[in-house]
């Protein structure tokens, strides 16, 4: 039984890969405009029962294998809701596990990260339930588009830290040239998820929540987009009234009682 399974799992992944090609050369589009981004947005994929039941099925084999924690329900619904607006298709989608205990200790302050090598989203439990409804949302986005693009940072050896490359940044040594380009391969990856990742929540309350964790040592090491990004973000979507269904009756109901 346990062989019929991995053999279901095998069909699906190399059928999923037939009929989809996943943008993976992050150095195609670094206009990172409002305008670029949306279009890079594909609206929301109408797939029938068959196929979520067959996606579930998927995800329920490859997380039986994996050894991996599932993540609770809601973060679930958040991973499918957010690949699906990022115009991933069903049966490519990443599962959410849970964050593995090595990793949060090396990491302590992460809230979340893609694996390329096994394609899975790992979340933060503890990180995040500290967080606002907002926040957990943009971080499964941000996850969402490096799985898109199935960005990795598995190129050098972990003790090339990127906080090492920023120091080493202005030095112009033939030693350290490849890894300032690695350097600067993952700044654009990560301004590319914050960037894709808050215009797809099409929520600018989401979007103004994000502030509560921007930090400016992370913005300049790792290129996380600014506060002031961030805002610009927020503004353009509050013009086009966009919130997400969760603001949406949040807003409602602060109107009724005041």
């Amino acid at each position: 039984m346990q062989k019929f399974s991995l053999y279901i799992l095998l069909i699906f992944n190399i059928t999923s890969l037939a009929i989809h090609k996943v943008e993976t050369n992050p150095f195609v589009d670094d206009n990172f405009t409002s305008l670029s981004c949306l279009r890079k947005i594909k609206p929301k994929l109408q797939v029938n029962k068959f196929i979520e039941n067959i996606a579930d099925l998927r995800l329920n084999l490859l997380t039986k294998f994996s050894g991996k924690t599932p993540a609770p329900e809601f973060y679930k619904k958040l991973g499918r809701e957010a690949q699906t607006e990022l115009g991933i298709p069903l049966l490519l989608h990443a599962p959410i596990y849970k964050m593995d205990q090595d990793y949060k200790r090396k990491n302590p302050d992460a809230l979340g990260t893609y694996a390329a090598d096994s394609g899975t989203i790992s979340i933060n439990i503890e990180n995040l339930e500290k967080c606002s409804f907002g926040v957990k949302r943009d971080v499964v986005f941000h996850e969402g588009v490096h799985r898109k693009y199935r960005d990795s940072t598995q190129y050098v050896p972990g003790i090339f830290n990127p906080a090492i490359f920023f120091l080493l940044s202005n030095e112009s040594s033939l030693l350290f040239d490849p890894f300032l380009h690695y350097y600067d391969h993952l700044k654009l990856k990560e301004k590319r998820a914050d960037t894709e990742g808050l215009y797809a929540t099409k929520c600018s309350y989401c979007v103004q929540d994000r502030l509560q964790i921007a930090s400016p040592y992370n913005s300049k090491v790792f290129n996380y987009i600014n506060a002031k990004e961030i805002k610009k973000i927020s503004d353009e979507l509050g013009k086009q009234k966009q919130l997400c269904p969760y603001h949406k009756t949040w807003k409602t109901a602060c109107k009724a009682r005041y």
